[in-house]
């Protein structure tokens, strides 16, 4: 988990020991995404009444512009 302020270059991001406020995924330097694919998140939310649970939460990550698809 990364603490990150989006007006920023993504390389200002650092590790969050506690109280994450984004969830980052950089593909730095490495194999560019040329396909889509989902990945499955299990997210937990403390705020002032309670905690929020959501088991499976999918996030949907799109193949790279401009990349050709592996075929």
């Amino acid at each position: 988990m990364m603490n990150w302020d989006e007006t920023k270059a993504k390389s200002t991001a650092t590790e969050a020991k506690a109280d994450p406020t984004h969830l980052a995924y950089f593909n730095n330097h490495g194999t560019p995404v040329n396909v889509d694919y989902n990945m499955f998140l299990t997210v937990n939310v403390n705020y002032k009444w309670g905690v929020l649970s959501k088991d499976n939460l999918k996030v949907i990550v799109k193949k790279a512009a401009g990349t050709p698809s592996a075929k």
